[in-house]
Order: structure tokens, then sequence, then C-alpha cells
């Protein structure tokens, strides 16, 4: 296996996309909030891939309303932007909160100007390559109803939303009182696994023919 084929490699894909942020807190100092920071950078770089396949879809369906698929990316920006703003209040509490130089909004700026601004691309452009492969490559856009899938999407992007704003929740709770990161960052994964592996495969096969 070459290395093009590793780094193309979904299950490599999802794991480095999991282990990274690990690595991060372990070995290069990552916080919490600059851990949350790349998240959103994922769930963004994911929104984008995901309205690029709806895309392809509604282009081999027949009779199917392209006002859907209009909906379908505003109501996704509004959910991205519920929860940005969410994370905004969150970090702002805090940081008002914290008597230090080091609070949330001042990590997150930093870890903007240093890592930030070369991580988000390659973060969207990591989820551009996987569809690449497991999506336009076999021609999955065929195997799709796109009426299904629009309507999984909405249950997907509900439930995805909820689990974001109560985890903010939590964290600011938690954060106050100096909670472990490495216990957090361990929650965090095993939501995400089960988020992935439980709900989003099976609507996921809801939504073809």
């Amino acid at each position: 296996m070459t290395a093009k084929d590793v780094l193309t490699n979904p299950l490599f894909q999802y794991s480095l996309e999991l282990i990274l942020p690990v690595v991060g807190y372990l070995f290069f100092g990552w916080t919490i909030p600059v851990i949350i920071a790349f998240y959103f950078f994922d769930y963004l770089g994911g929104e984008i891939a995901r309205h690029r396949r709806h895309a392809k879809v509604l282009e081999n369906s027949k009779r199917e309303n392209k006002s859907k698929f209009t909906i379908g990316v505003i109501v996704g920006s509004l959910a991205f932007l519920v929860s940005l703003l969410a994370l905004y209040f969150v970090f702002l509490d805090l940081s008002i909160n914290v008597k230090s130089d080091l609070n949330p909004m001042n990590e997150i700026i930093l870890f903007l100007k240093d890592e930030g601004w070369i991580l988000f691309p390659v973060v969207i452009l990591a989820n551009l390559m996987k569809d690449k492969v497991t999506f336009y490559f076999p021609k999955k856009y065929l195997i799709y109803n796109f009426t299904k899938l629009m309507k999984y999407y909405y249950i997907e992007l509900s439930i995805l939303t909820v689990l974001i704003l109560t985890g903010l929740l939590v964290y600011g709770k938690l954060a106050t009182k100096n909670i472990n990161g490495l216990l957090m960052l361990a929650i965090f994964v095993a939501v995400k696994l089960i988020f992935d592996f439980l709900l989003v495969k099976k609507l996921d096969a809801k939504s073809k023919l």
C-alpha cells in the first residue's frame, strides 16, 4: 500500500480525526478549548462535503424539487451558527471568570494564529478527499433517494445540534471545577464513536433506494 493509499483511506482519516486531538493534548500542549475549536473545523468541513454530496445526488435524481437542497443548506448553516454562538458564549463566560491571561478566548486566538490557519484548510481538504474515495469514485450518489437523504439529514443534524449544545453546557460546568482534561476528551471521543457508528451509519443506510 502506497503513502497515497494510506492518506486517502477513510479508516485512516477517521482514526486521525480521533487521534490527532489526543496527541495534541498529550504532546503539543493543546487545551480542551483548542480541541473543541479543531472539531468545529471538522464539523464545518463535514457540512461542506455533505452538501456537495447532496447536490450530486440531486443532480442524478428525477422529479426532485431543487428547493429542498437550498433549504437543506440554509438549515445546516443555521444549525452551525447556533452551535458557534453557543461556543462563543461558553468561552466568553469562562474567560470572564478565569483570572488569567490564558483563558479560553486567548487560547483560541493563539491557536488560530499559530496553527489554526493551516489546520483549517487541511481539515476541509481531508473531508473532500474522503468523499472522493468513498462517494464519488464508487458512484454511490446513484444509490441514494434524495427525499430520504434530506429527511434523515435533518434527523441527524437535530441530534448533533442537541449533543453539541449539551456538550458545551457540560464542558462549561466541568471547566469551572477543574475536571481532568483527558477525562473530558475521553468522554467526547466515546460520544462521537457512538454517534457515528450507531446513528449516522443507520441513517445513511435508510437514505438509500
